[in-house]
């Protein structure tokens, strides 16, 4: 897997450390039309019921920085990569909002508190998360099925070493 994958990866088990957040990808999937597929690609069993729950982890693009040259036989350069976490939550009653707000804010804590990322893809840090309501919070559709819809944003800081030949 590339250091992409592999942040990706960490990022989507940061946040499956969050109860009951449902399905978490480490990529933006695109199931079939069918809706059965469509069913078993964002659905999740949480106490006993089926629920829409889903978080997707997207890569965005990156910056890489020049950090430092050392010689003619190396280099290292900090790569600043962007990344976007998708939150859909279906609207199951009146009161999902509170339950989608909170559960929110414990996968935003999740993602602060890893501020290495294991290292994984020599990261150092990430800034903390940015959250956003896209339509001022108004539910959005994913299929047929209302949802509350999030967007959490960061980028991540990864050390890497150049061989200059």
């Amino acid at each position: 897997m590339s250091g992409i994958g592999d942040t990706a990866a960490v990022i989507k088990t940061t946040i499956l450390t969050v109860a009951n957040v449902g399905v978490v990808f480490d990529y933006q999937p695109y199931p079939a039309a069918e809706w059965d597929k469509f069913i078993a690609t964002f659905t999740s069993t949480i106490g006993g019921v089926p629920r829409l729950r889903a978080f997707t982890v997207q890569y965005l693009g990156e910056r890489r920085v020049p950090r430092t040259i050392g010689g003619t036989s190396g280099a290292i350069q900090t790569r600043e990569i962007d990344w976007l976490v998708r939150a859909h939550w279906g609207l199951d009653d009146p009161t999902t909002d509170l339950a989608f707000r909170d559960k929110l804010e414990e996968v935003c804590d999740a993602i602060d508190r890893e501020r290495g990322l294991n290292g994984v893809a020599g990261a150092t840090d990430h800034d903390p998360v940015d959250v956003s309501l896209p339509e001022r919070g108004a539910p959005i559709l994913l299929g047929d099925i209302v949802c509350h819809y999030a967007e959490i944003t960061f980028t991540s800081y990864h050390e890497q070493s150049l061989n200059l030949s």
